[in-house]
């Protein structure tokens, strides 16, 4: 037979080893949790400028990144921002403001946040164009960029 003192050992140490294991899993509910909220938070920063359509289609929805720039006389306007099916594409008017043909040009277009943080480049070609004519610029990148808030279009 046990001796009373050996009881209350025993259930003593079975008392404290419940408790043990009731903080530590209480402890990992709020790691669990906390992890949770921080990646809540990060998932609505990323996306602060970004509608998702029914197809899924990420479209940016910043009103900077929609105003009209301005590269060697050539204005870039009515542009629009998407992402889908692994592709960020950026399709533009661009529209020849000056009182010569202009030649083939290259251009990047640098990407930032809306902290002013360079987020990504894209490179492409805008057409030989008349004055007054109108083309389309059409450049795409592999990396979702969706969340852009501004960018630059610099000849290269």
């Amino acid at each position: 037979m046990i001796k009373k003192e050996n009881r209350i050992l025993i259930i003593l140490a079975l008392l404290l080893i419940g408790i043990i294991i009731f903080v530590i899993n209480k402890n990992k509910d709020n790691d669990v949790n906390s992890n949770n909220n921080t990646l809540s938070l990060t998932e609505n920063k990323i996306e602060e400028f970004v509608e998702v359509l029914d197809d899924g289609t990420k479209v940016n929805t910043s009103t900077k990144l929609r105003e009209t720039k301005t590269v060697e006389g050539l204005t870039v306007g009515n542009i629009s921002f998407a992402y889908k099916n692994e592709k960020s594409q950026v399709i533009a008017d661009v529209v020849n403001n000056t009182n010569s043909r202009t030649p083939l040009m290259e251009v990047t277009i640098i990407l930032f946040d809306k902290n002013g943080k360079e987020i990504s480049k894209m490179n492409g070609l805008i057409g030989k164009l008349e004055p007054g004519e109108t083309t389309q610029l059409d450049m795409g990148t592999t990396a979702d960029v969706s969340n852009a808030y501004d960018f630059i279009i610099v000849k290269k």
